[in-house]
């Protein structure tokens, strides 16, 4: 009962920081600032999404459906099974978040509020993904997952520092639309180190938790060989 009440707490609080993110005063502001866009995909993707995880928000929405729908819902995420591989969950993830910075789709979302939507679904979706092969239920091995989370901070940060030190504004839409006391560039500047700078804390974070567990498994192995043995 315990843990019910604690994952359902913690799946409420990633509900609520996605209400924050999509209904509170930065949805306004992300189209006038990027760096308040970048907060917003911060929160969803590195925040909500691993609260979601944790919550198990997964089997809270089959309790949604009425009771004669749940084994067709069941089999239709076993279909899905091939998105849910660390490697797929992995690459969907570096795309959504490469291909959604390109100028193209980062502008048509800004003019957009369906694509917009868009973007902001698939950065969470993937994000959902990324995180269950790290905290889920079926999570990886601590030195795959690791690398795995290692070889993200790098490509996020090689995005980051795209963003940072580009000598230009990316997407004009800011130049238009900037707010007051900052300009377009110095605007981008600061999205890129926030994407830069808080994700790699966290990432950097996750790797010595996930670290020091392999070291106590390993130690914990090594005992209970050494206790067998005697």
């Amino acid at each position: 009962m315990i843990v019910v009440t604690r994952r359902l707490l913690v799946c409420a609080a990633g509900l609520a920081v996605i209400a924050f993110a999509q209904l509170s005063p930065l949805e306004a502001a992300s189209h006038r600032s990027f760096a308040a866009h970048m907060v917003q995909h911060l929160l969803l993707m590195l925040v909500a999404a691993p609260l979601v995880v944790l919550g198990r928000a997964n089997l809270l929405a089959l309790g949604a459906f009425p009771p004669e729908w749940r084994p067709g819902v069941v089999r239709f995420g076993r279909r899905l099974r091939y998105a849910r591989h660390p490697l797929a969950t992995w690459l969907l993830f570096a795309a959504a978040l490469w291909g959604w910075h390109l100028p193209g789709p980062y502008q048509a979302a800004l003019a957009s509020p369906w694509i917009h939507l868009t973007e902001h679904v698939s950065f969470f979706g993937t994000a959902v993904l990324w995180w269950s092969s790290v905290v889920g239920r079926r999570r990886l091995a601590h030195a795959p997952a690791m690398a795995f989370v290692f070889t993200t901070m790098l490509h996020a940060a090689w995005l980051a520092a795209l963003l940072t030190f580009s000598p230009r504004v990316l997407y004009p839409f800011y130049a238009a639309h900037a707010i007051a006391g900052l300009t377009a560039l110095q605007d981008q500047q600061l999205a890129g180190v926030l994407m830069w700078v808080p994700p790699a804390i966290l990432y950097v974070g996750i790797i010595v938790v996930l670290f020091f567990q392999w070291f106590a498994a390993i130690d914990l192995r090594m005992r209970r060989t050494e206790a067998a043995g005697t």
